[in-house]
């Protein structure tokens, strides 16, 4: 019987994209595996992710830095999947790295469905061995917004009216994979900073999920590709916002973030 291995780093993202699935869908995995926020590439570190945040402006660094390595420090006292995982008997493993050495070791067949919510490149032979059931979580529409901080340049592209989340077939190419999935789109002018577009992305998943779920192991209907691959790898790659791009983002009058979209991520947290 297929089941789903779910990867993820730790931090308030992961939480909400799958507090759901745990809680609504416990048998439906077959485990779930924690790996490292730092982002790497063929098991080593990767050093050009890093130096592309650093060399960002330094508003954006503190803004990853909150919605990640932060609420780590909150959750650890309050709600985590790892928590979730516990209480739904799910099987919960930490690992430095989601490598073919580690698949072997818990002996995961290659059948199951890989949900990947981590920050290191995948392996071609972990993408191999899974033939296409590898899905990411991308918070842009692809194939036209590819790259990092997507919620960030909807703003300053001023091409879309619309955002919206994309599931695709993690592939060899970053990005660049056919995608399964849209979320539900949330207008961007409805959107006051970056942050609440960033939380209004991210809440946007679990239904979409939902439904993924439906086709993988109630229908099981194959799932029908909704974009094109060659035009996928033509779009530029975005990378982190710097100086300037906050500059222009200021002259717009948009905030990154306001106090009430700090309270909006604790009420994800501590909500029943």
């Amino acid at each position: 019987m297929k089941k789903i291995i779910l990867v993820y780093y730790g931090g308030l993202k992961n939480y909400i994209i799958f507090n759901d699935l745990l809680n609504k869908y416990p048998e439906k995995i077959e485990c779930v595996i924690k790996t490292p926020i730092s982002p790497k590439k063929s098991g080593k570190i990767n050093f050009k992710a890093y130096r592309n945040l650093f060399l960002s402006d330094v508003k954006f660094v503190l803004f990853i830095f909150f919605i990640t390595y932060s609420f780590n420090i909150f959750m650890f006292f309050s709600k985590n999947i790892k928590k979730i995982c516990k209480k739904k008997q799910i099987k919960h493993i930490t690992a430095s790295e989601f490598n073919l050495n580690l698949i072997e070791e818990l002996n995961l067949k290659k059948s199951n469905f890989v949900f990947y919510s981590g920050s290191q490149i995948i392996g071609k032979d972990v993408l191999k061995y899974f033939d296409s059931n590898i899905f990411g979580f991308h918070e842009g529409e692809l194939p036209k917004m590819r790259g990092s901080a997507l919620y960030f340049w909807y703003f300053l592209t001023k091409e879309y009216d619309f955002a919206r989340c994309s599931i695709q077939r993690i592939g060899k190419i970053l990005d660049a994979g056919k995608v399964i999935k849209y979320t539900e789109s949330i207008k961007i002018n409805e959107c006051d900073t970056v942050a609440d577009l960033w939380l209004k992305l991210i809440k946007s998943y679990p239904d979409t999920i939902k439904d993924l779920i439906i086709e993988l192991f109630v229908k099981k209907d194959k799932i029908n590709d909704l974009s094109n691959i060659e035009y996928n790898v033509a779009t530029h790659l975005k990378s982190f916002p710097k100086k300037y791009d906050f500059i222009k983002l200021n002259e717009e009058g948009i905030k990154l973030i306001k106090m009430k979209d700090i309270k909006n991520f604790f009420k994800e947290i501590y909500k029943t």
